[in-house]
């Protein structure tokens, strides 16, 4: 599946969902990267937060909305975790340095095609 930022009408990556219990809570752990147009979507859940345990490389994070409008963007480094600070329905977790390179930013409205 492809993530498109309709607010300015640009690609960002192909993108998987974590579906699963499994899949969400192992995330990107013990990956050694992300190919270069690649992102794992996750939704979550009330009061949850993201953690970089066990991986080896930064993560750019992308907070969406029940709506997939940005609501906040951040990025993580590993061995550490992140609380949002508003109210979230998903996380797109990217490369570092995506949010930079396709000029994401906060009221962003995103689609996937």
């Amino acid at each position: 599946m492809e993530i498109f930022n309709i607010s300015k009408n640009k690609k960002i990556c192909n993108v998987k969902e974590a579906k699963s219990f499994f899949s969400r809570a192992m995330g990107l752990m013990f990956r050694r990267k992300l190919k270069k147009e690649e992102g794992l979507l996750i939704e979550l859940s009330l009061g949850k937060s993201i953690h970089s345990f066990f991986m080896r490389f930064p993560i750019d994070l992308i907070f969406l909305d029940e709506n997939f409008r940005v609501v906040e963007l951040t990025t993580l480094n590993p061995w550490r975790f992140y609380i949002p600070k508003k109210k979230v329905k998903w996380v797109l977790e990217v490369n570092e340095g995506v949010i930079k390179e396709k000029n994401i930013e906060i009221g962003d409205r995103l689609c996937f095609r």
